[in-house]
């Protein structure tokens, strides 16, 4: 019996997502549950309203981006309720690498006092890391990380986490990435979170050289928000908001700037992290 409980996020109108992540996971070997996603579209202004309360100085969210945070939320309830240590969350246009079964088949190989720990990989993400730690006979390492790490397209999160992120998420103002890897917005603070190194996994959208998703594939549930949001004017702030708003890039900037000059002690490389592809894999089809 594993010792994580594997969980997929998969809006009902995705069908064709859906039969791609069940061939990827019984192609890897691994047994997950398939979490009925919150289609954001679907949302009535009163319902958007009713969890997502913006605060002065941030954007405010697309009905995506609801949907996709109350989407993992509803995985945190699963993996809180379940009698596994730890619990993992996959978005559903994920490829995994070969060997990801192994990582989560057995959390030996993760420290006691990690509370998260990020499987993808954003390429042209650099993130601020501590020295690795390798993970013996599985040709990856392990690193802490100190900065911003966005993306929640595949994560492990221990059980207790997940019931304390939903309990303290019950409404929201930030996307669910923020909530969980913005050290400037994070819901929980004194949270221990890692990288895998090399990652086990990456979304189509983070991979343009990895064609694996099928050619009729339905966007993802936050696609079309952020794509959406991207395109729209940016918001104009003022006073207060425009104030705390420039507080928080150049805290952004400072943190990321001592961990690369600071104390010896304390430096951080600041990386960008690969995924381990295999180009034999029966589940690419060469470049987009």
């Amino acid at each position: 019996m594993p010792d994580v409980f594997i969980v997929y996020i998969n809006l009902d109108r995705a069908t064709v997502r859906n039969a791609f992540m069940q061939d990827m996971f019984a192609a890897r070997g691994i047994e997950a549950r398939r979490i009925s996603a919150i289609d954001g579209a679907l949302l009535s202004d009163a319902e958007s309203k009713a969890v997502a309360h913006p605060r002065p100085g941030l954007q405010h969210l697309a009905k995506a981006e609801i949907g996709c945070f109350l989407s993992h939320r509803k995985a945190w309830a699963e993996i809180a309720a379940s009698p596994f240590d730890w619990g993992c969350v996959f978005e559903d246009d994920m490829l995994l690498a070969e060997d990801s079964a192994a990582f989560l088949a057995s959390t030996t190989w993760i420290p006691r006092k990690a509370h998260l720990v990020k499987l993808e990989t954003l390429p042209l993400q650099r993130l601020a890391l501590g020295q690795g730690q390798s993970i013996p006979q599985r040709g990856r390492s392990l690193a802490k990380v100190h900065s911003m790490s966005y993306g929640t397209g595949g994560y492990l999160i221990r059980r207790d986490v997940a019931a304390r992120l939903l309990a303290r998420t019950q409404s929201f103002s930030i996307p669910v990435d923020q909530a969980m890897f913005d050290p400037a917005y994070v819901v929980l603070s004194r949270l221990n979170i890692y990288q895998l190194c090399p990652a086990i996994c990456i979304q189509q959208k983070n991979a343009p050289d990895i064609a694996f998703m099928p050619d009729e594939a339905e966007l993802s549930m936050i696609e079309d928000g952020r794509s959406e949001m991207r395109l729209s004017a940016p918001e104009k702030y003022a006073g207060w908001s425009k104030i705390k708003r420039e507080i928080l890039r150049i805290r952004r900037q400072v943190t990321e700037l001592f961990f690369r000059i600071g104390p010896k002690s304390q430096r951080r490389r600041m990386s960008q992290v690969s995924f381990a592809h295999l180009a034999g894999d029966s589940f690419t089809h060469g470049s987009k």
